[in-house]
């Protein structure tokens, strides 16, 4: 059964926020972001406050390349095909992945600092925040 980046439960805790309307994307982006960010971590059997952006990267173009087997992680469905221009010059440039795959892969990697700032201030690791302490973070202007 494939990883759920954003459950059901998920959406009702956000739904139930004050959050305004964009501020409830950022939660449901916050939210999957941290999910996937956990699989990733968990990958590496590394802690998610050591991921690298090149980890970041290299784990999403591994996951590609076992998507072309049937294997990957990562389900597209209908975005699969989906590509367009990607005229950013960082790291994730020359990474072997699509427009949509080295969107995602700068999302995740932006979503890192923000991760690590709220579990410094919570004072705890990333993996043991929960999606109460994302939005409540989102809420106090920390996202």
């Amino acid at each position: 059964m494939p990883p759920e980046f954003l459950t059901t439960a998920d959406l009702a805790l956000i739904d139930a926020t004050p959050l305004s309307s964009s501020q409830k994307f950022l939660a449901r982006i916050a939210l999957s972001s941290w999910r996937s960010l956990h699989l990733i971590a968990q990958s590496y059997q590394c802690p998610m406050e050591t991921l690298t952006p090149e980890q970041v990267t290299s784990w999403l173009e591994a996951d590609a390349q076992r998507r072309q087997h049937g294997q990957g992680v990562l389900n597209w469905g209908p975005m699969a095909d989906l590509d367009f221009p990607d005229p950013i010059e960082d790291g994730v440039t020359h990474a072997n992945l699509s427009g949509h795959e080295k969107f995602f892969a700068r999302l995740l990697i932006s979503a890192l600092p923000r991760l690590r700032a709220i579990a410094t201030t919570q004072q705890r690791a990333i993996a043991t925040l929960s999606s109460g302490d994302i939005l409540a973070s989102l809420a106090d202007g920390q996202w």
